[in-house]
């Protein structure tokens, strides 16, 4: 099982998110995209505080603020 930090997952996430934006094809909605994934790169903690509880519950996330890729995979999966 391989785990990392929180902070350091939603940067991961963001970066891929990001590339998967740039399929985009509407400019406003790529627009839009880039400025909420630009966001949460600059600020991640408001996205942390509103996720991190639910995904605590569901296992994803430890209590000490590991997230489980193997668990998060397999929600992205589903």
């Amino acid at each position: 099982m391989q785990q990392v930090p929180v902070e350091k997952f939603v940067h991961g996430f963001v970066d891929y998110l990001s590339e998967e934006s740039r399929k985009i094809s509407d400019p406003a909605r790529k627009f839009l995209a880039f400025m909420a994934l630009g966001s949460v790169k600059s600020n991640p903690q408001p996205m942390i505080d509103a996720y991190e509880p639910m995904l605590k519950s569901v296992g994803i996330v430890s209590a000490e603020g590991m997230v489980d890729l193997d668990a998060m995979k397999e929600a992205l999966e589903c």
